[in-house]
């Protein structure tokens, strides 16, 4: 699960928002790039917290 949030979090920040402003569309291209930003983020959150208080 940490592995697939953080793979989408790469492609919303890195990858669409290039596609997103191809368009034209550059509002959606930053608010594509925060969103990849916050998976990544969470992603790495998630498996700290994961890795000190197993269950």
């Amino acid at each position: 699960m940490f592995v697939l949030v953080f793979i989408v979090g790469i492609y919303e920040a890195f990858i669409e928002p290039k596609l997103l402003e191809r368009k034209g569309l550059y509002k959606d291209s930053k608010v594509c790039k925060s969103v990849g930003v916050f998976y990544i983020l969470t992603g790495i959150i998630a498996l700290i917290l994961r890795i000190l208080f197993p269950m």
